[in-house]
């Protein structure tokens, strides 16, 4: 695999989860050297969700497209917040 250069981030990202408790919300922080690639070896699995409905499971390529690398860096995962109304409302 070519070798691809590492820079330096702090990325913000929203994840989402749900129990039969409730939906929530939680910030997620990745930061450190970062990559992405395209070499497309990797695959995905589209499940049944509120906020996978509106998605044709037939349509979405199970092959991801760019997948991102981290190297030595930190993810942290913020306290869960409760969603006050499910997607599609």
């Amino acid at each position: 695999m070519p070798e691809i250069g590492w820079q330096e981030v702090d990325h913000r990202y929203q994840t989402f989860s749900a129990d039969e408790s409730g939906t929530y919300l939680s910030a997620l922080r990745m930061a450190g050297p970062f990559q992405e690639n395209e070499e497309e070896r990797g695959s995905l699995k589209l499940h049944a969700h509120p906020f996978a409905a509106a998605v044709e499971p037939e349509g979405v390529t199970t092959t991801p497209f760019r997948e991102q690398w981290m190297t030595q860096g930190t993810e942290t995962i913020f306290p869960l917040q409760p969603l006050a109304a499910l997607a599609g409302r």
